[in-house]
């Protein structure tokens, strides 16, 4: 490790400027297409901030068209299974199920405390009570507190994941394995407010030039299941359109095929015709031998 790791963190961003430009910082909002018309800008970043987490750039904004044509609005969003939201986030995305899981419970803590998928509170709140207020979500990553507050709200942050962390390491700028938290807070100390911002882009953006382990293709669905034996996501579309929209969307009902949701048990496989009786009789009617070949008087 380096004696001085502020001096090589500033000969990096001097090498990354060098590299990448200046780079703007985007409106609040304006990071990928708006998933929903007439969107809430604090709550579009927050989305996107999710899809950015532990990945790249161009992946956060595929993805994000990808909820914007598949989904109504954010309602729609947070009550959706957490299989269905990864499929459709991605299914070769290594975090997928992680970050789905994670998006469904910050969105209903935000629908619980608001009654709404809103933040728009956050935008007369003072900076401090608005990472207070972020990082009390459930399910949210450091990295979506610090770049919903940085690109949302101007607010003094420095998005760091995992992905970042490990890229720092390897410059010798922080110790390898060190927490993300220790990492962000560490940075937010070497970089002033009014340069937050573009920091933050030139780290995103070298981040994004670094290759990214996608999980392997999964085997073609079985009939009637899938590959890897968890539910089937058309069963969650089907589940999806009759789907209780409470609270706590992961206590929403099976509806079955017949659309009632009291018991409905499968038919079971139909079997052969039970010859176990008819070879009783067939049975009965053989004389008993005995082991020396001569018939049993019995």
């Amino acid at each position: 490790m380096s004696a001085d790791p502020a001096k090589r963190f500033v000969s990096l961003l001097k090498r990354l400027k060098a590299e990448f430009g200046e780079l703007v910082v985007p409106a609040p909002g304006a990071s990928g297409p708006p998933t929903v018309v007439d969107a809430e800008p604090l709550v579009e970043e927050l989305v996107f901030s999710f899809l950015l987490w532990e990945s790249t750039t161009p992946f956060a904004r595929a993805a994000h068209q990808r909820l914007r044509t598949e989904l109504v609005d954010y309602n729609e969003l947070r009550v959706c299974l957490a299989s269905e939201l990864s499929e459709l986030v991605g299914p070769r995305d290594p975090r997928g199920n992680e970050r789905a899981q994670r998006m469904r419970a910050t969105l209903s803590e935000l629908y619980r405390r608001e009654h709404a998928i809103t933040l728009a509170p956050l935008a007369t709140a003072g900076k401090r009570e608005a990472k207070l207020y972020l990082e009390s979500l459930e399910g949210i990553p450091p990295f979506v507190v610090a770049r919903t507050l940085l690109i949302a709200l101007g607010g003094h942050a420095v998005p760091v994941d995992e992905r970042l962390r490990d890229l720092l390491a390897g410059e010798e700028i922080v110790e390898p394995g060190a927490s993300v938290d220790a990492v962000t807070n560490w940075l937010e100390r070497q970089v002033r407010s009014a340069d937050a911002g573009p920091t933050a882009m030139l780290l995103q953006a070298w981040s994004d030039s670094q290759p990214i382990k996608r999980s392997p293709k999964t085997a073609p669905r079985a009939e009637g299941g899938s590959a890897s034996g968890g539910e089937d996501r058309s069963e969650g579309r089907s589940e999806g359109k009759g789907r209780n929209q409470d609270d706590n969307p992961s206590e929403s009902r099976l509806t079955n095929k017949d659309g009632m949701t009291g018991k409905h048990e499968p038919k079971s496989p139909s079997k052969g015709p039970d010859r176990s009786a008819e070879s009783k009789k067939t049975d009965a009617r053989k004389p008993k031998v005995k082991k020396n070949g001569a018939k049993s008087t019995s």
